[in-house]
């Protein structure tokens, strides 16, 4: 696929993300859509995380009060079922809602350290009252939980995970226990972030090249594949999302189909190759002009392509059209069958929609195409824009006399 500016760039990283997800990493624009899905997936899937583990927690409350003595009860049930089960649940009210999904990533390391700070209190508590089961053992659960059920990105999970085994190896050696339950424990959960390791950094990579194949296909669905511009049916759905925030918010709209003359006749004379040619290129001047983020251009079949500029006024968006015309003139292209030249022309319409709105973008369309063939009868190589004016009806806009003086020479 070959390289374009503007809105086709997103090709071009996809094509070469596929090596970068490996290093689990992304271009910048990429790497936010991969964080923002994730945390979708996050928050989506937060109650089917937290009610199990809810349920843990109240098993372990529950092993409690047989383990523990009675002067410990007390502060287990407190850890247990005070604080970890409370904020688990406010945890997870957080993420249900959309004004806190940005913090997401945060809520969840947060949630999880305090559930890991709470176990090793707990066990130590246990392991004080001379309890078989070791501290670390909980621990490591936690610790493999955090990389495969939580969700979380492989960095964070390693971070939060490393940080609990610090916590861990902290509290032991303050309570003085530098023996082999030490060593032991410090295994078991060097251990678990090995697997963790492995099995997060898998996980994350699948989702990645997920993510790519998913965003490929849809680019492929999109786009022309001969251009890289907008197929008709995306251009379509495109403008029809535009008008609607035009109409809302009262933003002026040009919309144009930029047309290669004689089409036809360069086919005859020159072949298919030397057609795809002068398509590629034409549609490489068409989405130069396409450069803000509501600026988009589509190729519409024919040797004719869309272009929609956003918050253009009315001067601009015909000084726009004539620049595109002059560029393809620029380009040089051998036509020997053109009757207006011996060189690959076009013509340009365009409506400029500022206070009437359409009541949808078909409407808009059959509008432009209506211009474009008007246009076309008083002559090829120029370029020309109309005033939307509800309906089938348009008015001639002013013309920039900078440009009109050379519209009809070749």
């Amino acid at each position: 696929m070959r390289q374009h500016t503007g809105q086709s760039r997103a090709a071009e990283e996809l094509r070469y993300s596929e090596g970068d997800a490996r290093r689990l990493r992304f271009a910048p624009i990429l790497e936010q859509q991969f964080k923002q899905e994730r945390i979708r997936e996050l928050t989506d899937s937060c109650w089917q995380t937290i009610i199990p583990v809810c349920g843990i927690i109240l098993a372990f409350a529950l092993y409690d009060l047989i383990t523990l003595g009675l002067e410990n009860v007390s502060f287990g049930l407190m850890v247990r079922l005070g604080i970890q089960i409370p904020a688990l649940v406010c945890a997870g009210l957080l993420l249900r809602s959309a004004r806190f999904i940005n913090l997401a990533p945060g809520v969840v390391v947060a949630a999880v350290l305090l559930l890991g700070c709470g176990n090793i209190l707990v066990g130590l508590l246990e392991q004080g009252s001379g309890q078989p089961l070791p501290t670390h053992a909980g621990l490591m659960l936690i610790t493999v939980g955090i990389y495969l059920l939580l969700g979380l990105r492989l960095l964070p999970a390693a971070a939060t995970a490393f940080t609990l085994a610090l916590v861990w190896v902290m509290t032991m050696v303050a309570a003085g226990r530098y023996g082999s339950e030490l060593v032991e424990g410090g295994l078991f959960l060097l251990a678990a972030n090995v697997v963790g390791l492995t099995a997060g950094y898998r996980q994350e990579l699948g989702q990645r090249l997920a993510f790519l194949r998913e965003r490929m296909h849809a680019f492929a669905g999109e786009h022309d594949q001969l251009t890289g511009l907008y197929t008709p049916t995306a251009g379509e759905d495109r403008l029809r999302t535009l008008l609607g925030l035009g109409r809302r918010e009262r933003r002026q709209v040009g919309v144009a189909l930029v047309g290669i003359d004689a089409l036809r006749e360069l086919d005859a004379r020159r072949g298919p190759e030397a057609v795809d040619q002068a398509l590629v290129a034409v549609a490489d001047q068409v989405e130069r002009m396409a450069r803000r983020p509501l600026d988009f251009a589509a190729s519409m079949g024919g040797g004719r392509f869309l272009l929609v500029l956003a918050d253009v006024g009315r001067d601009e968006f015909e000084r726009l059209l004539e620049v595109v015309r002059q560029h393809v003139v620029a380009l040089s292209m051998e036509h020997p069958g053109s009757p207006v030249a011996t060189y690959v022309t076009a013509t340009a319409a365009g409506i400029w929609l500022d206070q009437d709105w359409p009541a949808g973008a078909s409407e808009v369309l059959q509008a432009v195409q209506t211009c474009l063939e008007r246009v076309r009868e008083m002559g090829l190589n120029r370029s020309d824009v109309q005033i939307w004016r509800g309906g089938n009806e348009t008015i001639k806009a002013p013309v920039l006399h900078l440009f009109r003086n050379d519209n009809q020479t070749g």
